[in-house]
């Protein structure tokens, strides 16, 4: 098959690393693919050729494939206004999900304003594909019955292997492993992701230390807070590091304090580490994961974070083993590249 994947750009944030890592698996298995994508940000190492378009250029000679696979709101915007083009020739429109498009979703994240015109666009914008993968039954139930019909739910899927991460890092780890025991999260440093409940709950574990791979505007309000409550001795925020899966092996337990997630790439790389986590309470977490994988604690619940990551810190290994056997068997990228190919596959390709 011929499959084109677009992208808002080469940055490696979850669309990317979905589609990168699709391509990885079709490229194996000897379709040919290319990623297109919007702005000039890179970070993801591709094993396919690239081309830069415009959202209002031509950029995509459509007849050339036999998917248009897209990821996220103006991939999906542009192939709504190049529909017509597209209606002329043979391929088929496919779109993964990342995050529910609901309001009440996209407002943890945006300005009501925002939130609501982006809703009602999203929804628009994707009455002209083919398919619909979402990664949650959650998500499902809330698109409309008309996009509902061309739905399915298809777990997102990671495969990798460790490589040596810097030695200035490592010698700061190194340190901090030998006085703490170490809560680690790789994640955007944005509201949406909750961090603010880690620091609040490091004021009731002196023995825990926190440490942060990834950037985001939110970063300098936590460190005002770990300042005002006393625990900026005990949070390292490290930054963006493009080999952000390499630090897990350092961390005694994995966080994931989330208000809202589309399907968590991270914790996939931690339940490939047979890593101890500790997430939030959300429903699509709950989809994902079960109690006899991981210890959950109520979002905004700072007692019952305490509680889990204690919990979790006595039992590093038991849950870290079914968690890790739970990866092989459902979430790595194989798996979730044959899951696109069925879908394709749908379409009499």
């Amino acid at each position: 098959m011929r499959i084109a994947m677009i992208i808002p750009s080469l940055s490696q944030t979850g669309p990317g690393i979905v589609a990168r890592d699709l391509c990885v698996e079709f490229v194996k298995l000897g379709h040919r693919c290319r990623i297109f994508y919007f702005d000039e940000k890179y970070g993801l190492d591709l094993p396919c050729d690239s081309q830069k378009i415009g959202f209002t250029g031509k950029g995509i000679d459509f007849k050339e494939w036999d998917i248009i696979h897209t990821h996220g709101y103006r991939p999906d915007a542009y192939v709504y206004r190049q529909r017509n083009k597209i209606s002329k020739s043979s391929c088929k429109l496919v779109s993964t999900l990342h995050q529910p498009i609901i309001v009440k979703e996209l407002h943890k994240t945006y300005s009501y304003p925002k939130a609501l015109i982006g809703s009602v666009l999203w929804h628009r914008n994707l009455s002209c594909h083919n398919n619909i993968a979402v990664l949650n039954h959650e998500v499902l139930q809330q698109l409309p019955i008309t996009l509902r019909e061309k739905a399915s739910i298809v777990f997102n899927g990671r495969s990798f292997k460790r490589n040596e991460i810097d030695v200035e890092d490592k010698n700061l780890l190194t340190n901090i492993a030998s006085q703490y025991k170490i809560i680690g999260t790789n994640s955007q440093i944005i509201k949406r992701k909750g961090l603010e409940q880690i620091i609040q709950a490091l004021a009731h574990l002196p023995d825990f230390a926190f440490v942060a791979v990834g950037d985001g505007e939110e970063k300098q309000n936590l460190l005002r807070l770990a300042k005002t409550i006393n625990v900026s001795d005990r949070c390292f925020f490290l930054g963006y590091r493009k080999n952000s899966t390499d630090y897990l092996q350092f961390y005694d337990i994995f966080l994931m304090c989330t208000r809202s997630e589309g399907f968590p790439l991270a914790l996939i790389e931690a339940a490939a580490e047979g890593k101890s986590c500790v997430i939030s309470n959300i429903q699509i977490l709950k989809d994902i994961m079960s109690d006899e994988l991981v210890e959950f604690y109520n979002l905004d619940d700072i007692q019952s974070l305490v509680g889990s990551i204690i919990k979790a810190s006595h039992d590093k290994e038991g849950k870290g083993v079914k968690l890790q056997e739970y990866y092989k068997s459902n979430l790595t990228s194989e798996a979730m590249a044959q899951r696109y190919i069925n879908i394709y596959k749908s379409n009499g390709l």
